[in-house]
């Protein structure tokens, strides 16, 4: 789960699989930038998660 401080941002896609050892997940975000979100784990009974944040440039528009 995203957070912006204001609102819930939802995934824009995302994929995984339990059969790879690493990445299980990958969730992909539309995040504004210059603006602070809070990144949220939920359903692991692991107390410790291995993570990667990477951005994905997109062509401009137009």
């Amino acid at each position: 789960m995203v957070d912006d401080g204001d609102h819930l941002v939802n995934s824009k896609d995302f994929q995984g699989s339990r059969d790879c050892q690493r990445p299980h997940k990958i969730v992909e975000f539309d995040l504004a930038a210059g603006k602070d979100f809070i990144l949220q784990f939920s359903g692991s009974a692991d107390p410790s998660v291995l993570m990667a944040i990477t951005l994905v440039n997109t062509p401009a528009a137009g």
